[in-house]
This record gives C-alpha cells, sequence and structure tokens, in this order.
C-alpha cells in the first residue's frame, strides 16, 4: 500500500488504466506529454484555433451565471 501511495505522489510519472483491461499504465511525465502532444498534432481530431477563445468563453460563463441569477436558480 505504501509502493502505491508513493508512486501517486511522484510527480515525474503518471498512472492511468489502460485504455482495454484492468491493467495500470506507468508512464514518464516526458512520454505522457510526448504521447498528448501526439494526439494534439492529429488534425482528423483537432485543428488549432484561429485565435484564443477565452474572451468569449468567459463571456458566455457571465452571461450563463447572469441568466441562472436572474431566473432564481443560484443565489450569490
Amino acid at each position: 500500500m505504501r509502493g502505491l501511495k508513493a508512486l501517486k505522489n511522484n510527480n515525474e510519472i503518471n498512472l492511468k488504466k489502460a485504455d482495454k483491461g484492468a491493467t495500470t499504465v506507468v508512464l514518464s511525465k516526458q512520454d505522457k506529454i510526448n504521447e498528448c502532444q501526439i494526439q494534439l498534432n492529429n488534425k482528423d481530431h483537432y485543428m488549432p484555433l484561429e485565435q484564443p477563445m477565452l474572451v468569449e468563453t468567459n463571456r458566455k460563463i457571465i452571461q450563463l451565471i447572469n441568466e441562472l441569477y436572474r431566473k432564481n436558480h443560484i443565489h450569490l
């Protein structure tokens, strides 16, 4: 049990369940970054944004919160 806790607390590795089966996969931090970069570079699944979407997303969130507040769904 201590060994598992030590692995979970190690910031240099990444533990995750395998896509298939009940196996646990251990990746180094750099291997995980490389795996993610390969996925993001797949243009069939991901496209780069033309511009950051932070401002528009923030505006939509504020609009949604205000709407929920006006309809008495949340209390601030």
